[in-house]
Order: C-alpha cells, then structure tokens, then sequence
C-alpha cells in the first residue's frame, strides 16, 4: 500500500512537471512576436507582460527550435529585436532595448569553429550560444558554426547539444 502511494505520487509530480515545463519548442517562419509569446504562455505557464509599442518596433520571427530551456530560446528569439526581458518568478516582463552610443564605426569579424564530442566526433544540430551578445547558431553535419558581423570583445560560447 505504502508502495503504490509513493508511485502513484511520483507520477502525479512528473505529470505535473511536464505541464508546465521550462522548455520550448516551436518551428515557426515569419510570424509576429506577438505569436511567439502566446506559444510561451502555453507551453511554459509563464505570463508574458509587454507594451504594444514596444512590440510594434520588432520584426517577425523565424526559429526552429525542439526542447530549448526557456531562456535560452528568448535568447534566439530575440536576436536583433529591439526587446530585451526580465524572468521573474513566473513573468516574463519584455522592454524596450536601450541603444548604446557609439563614437567610432568598429570593423565586424567573424569567429568560426568546429564541436567535437569527446571521442574527436563532429556534433550535428548543436547550439553555440556567443555570450554576451546572445547570438545562437547550429552546428551542421560537419559540426561546424558561424557567426558573422561580430563586434570586437571578448566572447564565451556555450554549447547545448
């Protein structure tokens, strides 16, 4: 009896941590951000709090994504928005991106690279996050990635396979 209790309530547990999980996956094109947020809600039981004009200035989005954590995939989604967001509990609060000046045009590189497993494989269809810039490519079939036009500074990538 003591058994079935204590599996039946881990069931009950699991069940409900997959309702409102913390992962996203949508495979969208061109489809207004107001769109994406009314997927996030549904998926991730967040509540997405935003000003309509804040949401007029972004441009529609394309993301192919399959169980991506939630901040990372606000991350993808919000490459080259002029939106930036704040997770609190269970909000998500979205604001206008402060621009910073500039004084002097900078030249753009590019950082390239390949992701190898720990066997010396290529890993396909990785995620290579450039942190602080919030940029994400995917790697190919050969492993490989790329970011173009990538201001001078100092980056962190952070792979999630």
């Amino acid at each position: 009896m003591k058994l079935t209790f204590i599996l039946m309530t881990a069931f009950l547990l699991q069940l409900h941590a997959n309702t409102y999980s913390q992962s996203v996956s949508l495979n969208v094109r061109n489809v207004p951000l107001k769109n994406v947020f009314s997927e996030i809600e549904k998926q991730t039981g967040y509540t997405v709090f935003y000003n309509r004009e804040v949401l007029e200035k972004s441009k529609p989005v394309t993301v192919s994504v399959q169980n991506l954590p939630l901040k990372n995939f606000l991350e993808v989604s919000l490459v080259g928005q002029p939106i930036d967001y704040i997770i609190k509990d269970k909000f998500i609060l979205l604001k206008e991106k402060k621009m910073e000046e500039t004084t002097a045009p900078v030249a753009a590189q590019a950082i390239q690279g390949v992701l190898k497993d720990e066997r010396g494989q290529p890993v396909a269809n990785a995620s290579v996050l450039l942190v602080p810039s919030r940029r994400v490519a995917s790697t190919n079939a050969a492993g490989w990635f790329s970011f173009n036009d990538v201001l001078p500074g100092e980056y962190t990538r952070r792979f999630r396979m």
